[in-house]
């Protein structure tokens, strides 16, 4: 009988701060989603919650299914046998906690397919086959499907990635920086949940409460655009080389360190894969950010699909004061000036906020969006990505004084 560390009070404690803040993240993402007016941007918060609600509930059998262990209490710190483990144990980990966690992927995929519509949901149908088979080969090979899991799992990080970078693509440059706060918020994610898988504890050689903190830190960091000013993530070229060369070193240490302590060639193949896949991911990445940079960027605006982005930060422009004032006052969002008679008005069909006419005019001309929810001002025209600073200047020219000191 070889006994492991599998958990103490401080450790237990710690996990049940990340799932916690897993699940809190998932209901503010769907909070978040259920206030927006935009149907895509609804969609893809809605993907990105069910991912976390996801990821909560496999840590929670996670963590039921270590209190299944057989072994003995020394100085507050349960050691038990993982080679000899019961049936319910096997539910719980090696079936409960994988689909959980394809599952919440899955719903992802599916929101961006939704988004998307030309891939005919191609891709979740994949994921759900592969789903089903590892099902099946549970319930009827009485065989724990690591395998199938690892390849389904692999899978789904593949399509998410591709998914990040057509949302890179296509949003604003003001708001390709999230992308790579949501990417290495959900490699820590993954990378904890690796650290405190059943292989890694069997060898007894990292602290139980590394993995938990390396959890809440992927969290708190996912959740920053939510809650600091968007100001800070103006910059897409630095954080995107910043992030990926930090997730990229990460998965060397991890590899070196797994070498180390004789992990299972498996992690070892599998982390040597994502070394190569993640350096063209950031390639492909920055490359493109470069180019949107370039004075030329204008001709690839055409190429843009629904941008999404900007639906996981704070609202940038103008606070909801400024536009209850709008809708009650009557008044010009942009310019403040009353409108009436033959000043004729411009009505968001998205939220409902008034523009004057002029006003609405320039702000197609600039960037042919709402400030108050993003819609386009005019559906048949690109949104083109301009810098905020640049915007008020050209507003103001645009915009005669007559109608911004005296609009009657």
């Amino acid at each position: 009988m070889a006994l492991v560390i599998i958990w103490d009070p401080f450790e237990r404690l710690l996990w049940g701060m990340a799932i916690m803040l897993a699940f809190i993240s998932g209901l503010l993402y769907l909070n978040n989603g259920r206030k927006r007016k935009d149907f895509n941007e609804k969609t893809v918060l809605a993907g990105f919650a069910c991912l976390f609600f996801g990821i909560s509930m496999g840590r929670i059998f996670t963590y039921l299914s270590e209190f299944m262990i057989s072994g003995i209490f020394i100085n507050y710190t349960f050691y038990g046998d993982l080679a000899e483990v019961t049936s319910t144990y096997t539910f719980f980990y090696d079936f409960l906690y994988p689909i959980s966690f394809v599952m919440g992927f899955l719903s992802m995929i599916l929101s961006f397919e939704i988004i998307v519509r030309r891939t005919k949901y191609i891709l979740t149908l994949i994921g759900s086959i592969l789903l089903i088979s590892m099902i099946f080969v549970y319930f009827f090979n009485v065989n724990t499907p690591h395998a199938l899991y690892y390849i389904l799992l692999e899978y789904c990080i593949v399509i998410s990635l591709m998914m990040l970078f057509f949302y890179t693509k296509w949003s604003r440059l003001e708001f390709k920086a999230i992308s790579s706060i949501i990417f290495i918020g959900t490699a820590l994610i993954l990378f904890s949940c690796d650290l405190a898988s059943r292989p890694i504890k069997e060898l007894n050689s990292m602290p139980l409460f590394i993995p938990p903190i390396i959890f809440i830190l992927g969290f708190s960091i996912i959740l920053s655009p939510l809650l600091l000013n968007p100001k800070l993530f103006s910059r897409a070229l630095f954080y995107w080389l910043a992030t990926g060369i930090a997730v990229i070193g990460l998965i060397c240490i991890i590899e070196f360190y797994f070498i180390f302590i004789g992990v299972p060639a498996l992690f070892s193949v599998l982390y040597f894969i994502w070394i190569i896949v993640l350096a063209f991911f950031l390639y492909k990445s920055t490359n493109y950010i470069k180019s949107e940079i370039s004075p030329v960027s204008e001709i690839k605006i055409k190429e843009r699909r629904p941008e999404v982005l900007g639906a996981f930060t704070r609202p940038q422009m103008i606070t909801e004061e400024e536009v209850s004032i709008s809708k009650e006052k009557k008044v010009c969002l942009v310019c403040k000036g009353k409108i009436g008679g033959f000043n004729l008005a411009f009505i968001c069909t998205a939220c409902d906020v008034i523009y004057c006419e002029k006003c609405a005019r320039a702000l197609v001309e600039l960037e042919n969006m709402c400030w108050a929810c993003n819609a386009p001002i005019n559906p048949s025209r690109p949104v083109k990505p301009f810098q905020k600073e640049e915007e008020k200047v050209v507003i103001e020219e645009d915009v005669p004084k007559k109608s911004r000191d005296n609009p009657i």
